[in-house]
């Protein structure tokens, strides 16, 4: 496919160094390219229903539900978090991809390894940052793309 000429290639694997008295730590990532498969192992929870005077109603504010949508999305985070790692090749002790329930355990696992509480803050930036848009990336695309018509 592409988008105004342009082929449209995934997103590029950032990364950070965590630095290790032998050898340096290097922790890639690569933006998550879709939920799919997260949905597929993990389907949202549906809202429970109640009866009332004008019939089955969804009843999104049980407390259960909400349980339920928290840990949901927790997972969800946490999915994301193990997903965007895979191109570091992450040799997890706990955590397995085909296993909703040990996704969670990605932070028990770093830090049994080893990691600090500064590196694993550092990891979590990685993520959150090729995950989002922010204004340094937009200003950075926009002259991009300022450069590009001005030569055409």
């Amino acid at each position: 496919m592409k988008i105004g000429g342009v082929t449209v290639t995934p997103p590029a694997i950032d990364f950070i160094i965590l630095e290790r008295p032998d050898t340096p730590l290097v922790i890639q990532a690569q933006a998550l390219d879709s939920y799919d498969e997260f949905n597929a192992l993990c389907p949202p929870p549906e809202p429970p229903t109640k009866l009332t005077k004008e019939g089955r109603v969804t009843d999104s504010d049980e407390p259960g539900y909400l349980s339920l949508i928290q840990n949901w999305m927790e997972q969800r985070a946490a999915y994301m978090v193990v997903k965007c790692l895979a191109p570091s090749q992450i040799e997890w002790d706990t955590v397995r991809l085909s296993s909703s329930k040990t996704w969670k355990n990605y932070e028990q696992d770093l830090r049994k390894a080893g990691v600090t509480a500064i590196e694993f803050n550092r990891i979590q930036q990685l993520i959150l940052d090729i995950n989002s848009l922010n204004e340094e990336k937009l200003t950075q695309a926009r002259e991009v793309f300022r450069r590009g018509r001005a030569q055409a």
